[in-house]
């Protein structure tokens, strides 16, 4: 552990991010069926070393993995996210604080779904500045195709558009042809 945080203290960068799936983490203890939760020594050495954390799961939980994704789930939501799925705000940009969003949206989701509980954080969770993480469509400040977005309380409902079955759980950017009513 002391490697590892000497090496990151030794990047020269003024702002460092570090993405963590905890579960294959030196400092994470292991657990049987793909698992592994975050130790307080092992958070209390990244967050000393770094400006921002954006961890799979908070000290105590559990980081799990599917097998449907092939990897973590933390990491399957954060990749989807960076690809355009995270552009909450539609400026052609994914943003730490916009990627944290959906993939803690998404983990939470699949948690409901498979019965167990894994919260990602963001450490600090309120980044003075943002950080631009990807650029989706290039040169674009507004989006490329028209959308609907569509959030839910609780998340991962259904969404139904024109009565038929999207395959797209809420909250979702659904795109439509251009504008006009559009029943959900």
């Amino acid at each position: 552990l002391s490697d590892w945080k000497q090496r990151i203290e030794a990047i020269p960068a003024r702002e460092k991010i570090i993405v963590l799936d905890a579960c294959h983490s030196g400092g994470v203890e292991k657990k049987k069926g793909g698992s592994g939760e975050m130790t307080s020594t092992f958070e209390n050495a990244i967050s000393s070393t770094t400006q921002v954390t954006f961890s799979s799961s908070k000290q105590g939980e559990a980081s799990y993995e599917d097998e449907s994704f092939g990897y973590g789930v933390f990491t399957h939501y954060f990749l989807e996210a960076l690809k355009e799925s995270g552009d909450e705000n539609l400026d052609g940009k994914v943003t730490l604080q916009e990627a944290s969003t959906y993939v803690a949206q998404k983990v939470r989701t699949w948690g409901i779904r498979e019965g167990k509980s894994q919260t990602p954080f963001l450490e600090p969770p309120n980044l003075s500045t943002d950080v631009i993480l990807s650029v989706v469509k290039e040169g674009s400040t507004l989006p490329q195709t028209l959308g609907i977005r569509i959030d839910t309380a609780p998340q991962g409902a259904t969404i139904f558009l024109n009565g038929k079955d999207t395959g797209l759980t809420t909250p979702q950017v659904i795109p439509v042809p251009g504008a006009g009513a559009y029943p959900i």
